[in-house]
């Protein structure tokens, strides 16, 4: 998602005026100014993070770990028990403004899915769901009009972050931190990482909204690898190059990658994951000699024709998955929660076949695996009353219910023999229940509240122990990055647009119209300037948590 559009003083102003006037204030206000000095860890002392308590309603067909491997499940439990009691509303409406790559979800009463998810809340939930693209100018008019909407999802890369949270948001700090979080028991599941990216000023703003903490797999077709009698588990450069060449015919428009491996093989490399610490200073990856190595290899791999013509294209990524499914691609890079969606494209009987390269280290180095916080997005409520508050947390509670209760089973699938059937050990949804559901849960789990993510596809149960394996075989690499938790203003303001300028020099020197140099000064001139600054502002955050 891209960065927020920046909210002028007059807009904060304006929205606690609106705050105001019905009887609420917004002190934070009184400390606007450059955001410097705020974010994480700026209070006199750091905040309790909530208390994580694992959800104990179901028992995984395989475990998952402390470090961030998944619980897997092979079917879902046949009688799931309530992680709630009784419906957490009172009756009256809630409003949520988000964003969604999906179609918007036709509401009650056309949907019968929402009339019945609104019963069990007894709420009217009322969704108001703004296209990604838009979601940052909707947000900013939202705010300058002043009239706010129960919940909303906040950009963790909106400028001036901290002073808008201080503005509009309600401080969750009383009712989450700690021990205090025990009351809303799905929301304790939650990790430590996830709460960090919501804690500003030594404030607890927000809820996370879950994500896998995996990143990326470089995805393949194993069957298509057995029948070239190529090994899906390359252990130094110059196995994966050949497997590159081997996996290359262009006269057959069939290509080894259908996007520069960079990611993969800085892992390969022991490589940082975003933003590291080096001999006690905060470098970012593309610093680092084993990014460089990378780079050049992918621009070897670029030469040698291993690298699809499309790789460079706005769509690589649609058109990646796409070739890979056709067998046209042999290695294509995406996200660890993509491996169940690439598995569905092929036909029923062949899509067990979706398989991943393993983590290994090249030239004697110890790979590195980049893992997330397992939140990027974050929900924050409105400032309001606290009887109000807590009623909202009681409803986010229930549409966090995590994997094998009944309200989850709910959420995911609808009512039984309206919108799903049980097929075996699994729930499968009706035309209806894709038609009413899909945009529903499209909103609502990746940007409003979700429960922690598990490894489950349903029937594909290869799939399930696929993604577990490649997770424990990974974790002894999982690299979190420098900065988790840590909010840097001139990172808000600049940093995307210089992320943008340093792909573009990548992709340049990986097909040879720029050179390592051009990337070199562009690092020296961005350290003389913004990237001096964000670092200082990361590291002074970093050193009041």
């Amino acid at each position: 998602m891209t960065s927020g559009a920046p909210i002028s003083r007059r807009s904060l102003l304006g929205a606690a005026s609106g705050l105001a006037a019905a009887g609420l204030t917004a002190t934070a206000l009184a400390g606007c100014g450059s955001g410097v000095d705020s974010g994480p860890g700026t209070a006199s002392s750091p905040v309790a993070l909530p208390a994580q308590l694992p959800y104990d309603g179901a028992t995984p067909d395989l475990k998952g770990t402390a470090a961030g491997v998944p619980d897997a499940y092979f079917g879902y439990p046949a009688d799931p028990v309530a992680s709630v009691t009784g419906p957490p509303g009172s009756g009256a409406a809630v409003t949520a403004l988000l964003s969604s790559y999906a179609v918007s979800p036709t509401p009650a009463p056309a949907n019968t899915y929402l009339v019945e998810l609104n019963r069990q809340l007894n709420v009217d939930l009322q969704l108001q769901v703004t296209p990604a693209a838009d979601y940052a100018a909707k947000l900013s008019t939202t705010v300058s009009g002043g009239k706010l909407p129960d919940l909303i999802e906040m950009l963790p890369s909106q400028p001036q972050l901290p002073q808008l949270l201080g503005a509009v948001a309600a401080d969750l700090t009383p009712h989450l931190a700690g021990e205090a979080i025990k009351d809303y028991p799905n929301l304790a599941t939650f990790s430590a990482d996830m709460w960090r990216t919501t804690i500003f000023d030594n404030r607890i703003h927000g809820l996370p909204v879950p994500r896998p903490i995996q990143s990326g797999v470089p995805f393949i077709r194993s069957d298509l690898f057995r029948q070239r009698g190529l090994d899906p588990d390359p252990k130094s450069w110059e196995e994966f190059r050949e497997l590159c060449a081997a996996l290359t015919a262009p006269k057959e428009s069939r290509y080894a990658l259908s996007m520069p491996p960079i990611a993969y093989l800085n892992g390969a490399l022991g490589g940082l994951n975003e933003w590291g610490e080096l001999d006690g200073t905060l470098v970012r990856w593309q610093e680092t000699e084993q990014y460089q190595q990378a780079l050049s290899w992918t621009a070897e791999l670029a030469k040698a024709g291993f690298l699809h013509p499309d790789a460079f294209a706005a769509n690589a990524t649609v058109l990646g998955k796409q070739r890979l499914v056709g067998g046209q691609i042999g290695i294509h890079p995406d996200g660890y929660s993509a491996w169940g969606s690439l598995a569905r494209f092929l036909p029923e009987g062949e899509q067990e076949v979706i398989g991943g390269l393993t983590v290994r280290g090249f030239a004697g180095a110890t790979p590195t695996y980049a893992i997330g916080a397992g939140s990027t997005n974050f929900t924050v409520l409105a400032k309001a009353d606290e009887a109000r508050i807590v009623e909202l947390l009681k409803i986010l509670n229930f549409l966090a219910a995590p994997f094998g209760s009944a309200e989850f089973l709910f959420r995911k699938y609808g009512s039984a023999g309206e919108q799903h059937s049980v097929e075996g050990d699994n729930p499968v949804l009706s035309k209806r229940g894709t038609d009413e559901i899909t945009p529903v849960t499209e909103a609502l789990d990746y940007h409003l509240v979700d429960g922690v993510k598990v490894a489950y596809e349903g029937s594909l149960t290869k799939i399930t122990q696929a993604k577990h394996d490649f997770a424990v075989q990974a974790e002894p690499g999982y690299a979190r990055s420098a900065v988790i938790g840590l909010y840097s203003e001139t990172n808000a303001r600049t940093g995307n647009q210089f992320n943008r300028t340093l792909t573009d020099l990548q992709n340049g020197v990986i097909t040879g119209r720029k050179t390592v140099e051009d990337l070199a000064a562009a690092l020296q001139s961005w350290n003389s300037g913004d990237g001096q600054k964000i670092k200082a502002e990361f590291a002074a955050a970093r050193d009041k948590q």
